[in-house]
């Protein structure tokens, strides 16, 4: 199959911290009490993996959290804990660990303040795609050949048949799903037909290019641009895409460049727009395509599309340091964040930092910082909590400042959505 679009680089996407899917460490909207932080664990490890959760209020000590409910499944339900933050600068911080029967565990260390974040979202273990949706496919009467579609089914779940084939098959996460179909004019090679349907169960669908469901796209022309005047310090490579996303979590991106400015369809009609659909924006900014050291990130959300310059394009922090000055075998980490000053307004829904990738043989960590946690100290200096006196605490899985690799420190930056656009658990 030929994967369109490059939302985010691969690597990102597998641990990033607070967007993608389920993996890694999430956050959005919660109920309770203003001061009530909820923390959904989902665990892929299987039978006899285990959760470790411990909480921070402010500055105190941490405390470990029993689940409210607990939960081992491939689908649909979390581990859930709750906790009530009372410090007066609303900040607090989330230590996870899931241990698997076999192998590696994985932790997660992320901080945040209460007005940025109230439910925090982790995955451990391989992300499944168990459910299908697949069914046969009727090109449109009269055609000369080379037909094409585009067919996406969830975040994940993408196929891209041609005329020789009568059948098409995707695989997602979830049970149900909204559906995009895109049919692709044969001699222009763009979309020329749409189709969206809510909310469709795994199984068999069928699809035929001749229904009147189909609607023409709208070709109304939507302009990326990102000068190299605007781009990051030391930043080489600079990627931009345009993309929709429903309200159910379904992803299409009409197209991306890494050369601008940059022109593409809108494609997606008013007609199929509903209530929690979006257009995004979405840019990152690398030193290095292959090997980068850093990296600044920003995502734009929009309930129209407009054309977009990535004029308000924000710098990366300077790498990270890790260092163990009192020798007590725990992780010092050290950088120089961006200046809250220097962040638009138009980003100023969240923006975060995270370290990816902390790894050794006994464990894989993945620390991030939210903007408002930071707030303007320059240098930021944070070192891992002593939680050995903590029930199922285990030592070995304490980071330390040398482990065999230290991963990349990337900043990103929203504005105009919630970071539950991106949910799909």
């Amino acid at each position: 199959m030929r994967r369109k679009y490059l939302p985010m680089l691969p690597s990102l996407a597998a641990g990033f911290a607070l967007i993608a899917s389920c993996a890694g460490g999430g956050g959005g909207p919660s109920t309770g009490p203003s001061n009530q932080v909820t923390i959904n664990v989902w665990n892929y490890m299987g039978t006899g993996s285990e959760i470790f959760v411990a909480v921070q209020d402010g500055s105190g000590s941490f405390t470990k959290l029993t689940a409210s409910s607990l939960s081992v499944k491939t689908h649909d339900t979390p581990s859930t804990y709750t906790f009530q933050v009372n410090d007066p600068s609303k900040k607090y911080g989330v230590i996870v660990v899931c241990k698997p029967p076999a192998g590696t565990p994985e932790g997660y260390a992320s901080f945040a303040t209460l007005d940025e974040i109230r439910e925090m979202i982790f995955s451990c273990g391989t992300y499944p795609l168990n459910e299908n949706l697949s069914g046969n496919l009727t090109w449109k009467t009269g055609s000369t050949g080379d037909e094409m579609a585009e067919i996406y089914w969830g975040p994940e779940g993408y196929d891209d048949p041609d005329d020789s084939m009568s059948t098409y098959s995707v695989d997602a996460h979830n049970k149900k799903n909204d559906l995009i179909v895109v049919h692709i004019d044969s001699a222009t090679s763009k979309p020329d037909y749409i189709w969206i349907g809510r909310n469709v169960s795994s199984g068999t669908k069928n699809i035929d290019f001749n229904s009147s469901s189909f609607v023409a796209v709208d070709n109304t022309q939507i302009t990326l641009d990102c000068p190299s005047s605007n781009w990051p310090p030391g930043a080489s490579f600079v990627y931009g895409s345009f993309n929709f996303i429903t309200a159910g979590g379904t992803l299409y991106t009409p197209g991306f460049s890494s050369s601008f400015p940059y022109s593409v369809e809108r494609v997606v009609p008013d007609s199929f727009i509903q209530s929690g659909d979006r257009f995004y924006y979405n840019f990152f900014a690398l030193d290095s395509i292959f090997s980068p050291t850093f990296g600044s990130f920003l995502q734009r959300f929009k309930t129209s599309p407009v054309d977009y310059t990535c004029s308000k394009f924000l710098p990366a922090p300077n790498a990270a340091n890790f260092t163990d000055p009192d020798n007590d075998g725990r992780v010092n980490i050290s950088f120089d964040p961006v200046a809250t000053s220097s962040l638009p307004a138009e980003f100023n829904d969240i923006a975060f930092y995270t370290i990816l990738g902390y790894i050794d043989s006994n464990w894989t960590w993945n620390f991030t910082f939210s903007r408002n946690y930071i707030g303007n100290t320059s240098p930021f200096e944070w070192e891992f909590p002593d939680l050995s006196s903590l029930s199922g605490w285990d030592n070995t899985w304490t980071p330390h400042h040398n482990p065999l690799s230290k991963g990349k420190i990337w900043y990103w930056a929203y504005g105009g959505g919630s970071l539950s656009d991106f949910r799909d658990c």
